[in-house]
């Protein structure tokens, strides 16, 4: 898979109903794009867009910038709109958090989020289509977590966002163990981000 087909989960993919997209990027968010993340950090340029605050196996607080230096000094946007608005993808380039009781410089990290229709707030669980899943890199090692319960929104044209969430290891949730990585028990994630770049194609 190319990495810009990384970077727009749902190209190649037809248009299927829009649950199944929004399933699908976070699906795709989470497991495809934490390779990418190995290749990416250098550091990190801008004013500050987003705030995220971490509990449980990951904890402290990490600040996203506008834009970061890709292996090649090649600039990448912090947030970026997917192809549905109602989607965006945050990165961010060696934050400092403590994971498991030690503090720890990721070699990134990386949170979908995704509501049901532009400019949405919704509450996640049942019925609802919203979802926030977050990827660390550390080295080789990579840890996934999926959203379980909280309230996630998106601003009109995903032009920034909100949520807290409870989360739990992915691979709990989709009964594959492996798409945990070395994800163990729960993470409460809640954060803001300010301004996305918009979908390119």
């Amino acid at each position: 898979m190319s990495k810009s087909q990384l970077s727009d989960p749902s190209a190649d993919m037809g248009t299927p109903p829009r649950r199944s997209r929004v399933v699908a990027f976070l699906a795709l968010g989470s497991l495809a794009l934490a390779p990418l993340a190995l290749a990416v950090p250098a550091g990190a340029s801008g004013s500050t867009i987003g705030t995220y605050k971490f509990s449980g196996e990951v904890s402290g607080t990490a600040k996203s910038q506008a834009q970061f230096s890709g292996k090649y000094g090649l600039k990448t946007y912090s947030c970026q709109v997917q192809q549905e608005s109602n989607q965006i993808l945050l990165q961010m380039v060696k934050p400092s958090l403590t994971v498991n009781g030690k503090k720890t410089t990721l070699t990134s990290l990386q949170i979908t989020v995704g509501v049901g229709k532009d400019g949405a707030a919704e509450t996640i669980g049942g019925s609802s289509e919203a979802q926030v899943t977050l990827t660390t890199a550390s080295g080789t090692k990579n840890s996934e977590w999926t959203s379980t319960s909280g309230t996630a929104t998106v601003k009109p044209k995903g032009n920034g966002a909100s949520f807290a969430v409870v989360m739990a290891p992915a691979g709990s949730l989709s009964g594959n163990p492996v798409q945990s990585g070395d994800a163990k028990s729960s993470v409460h994630l809640s954060g803001t981000v300010t301004s996305c770049h918009p979908f390119e194609q």
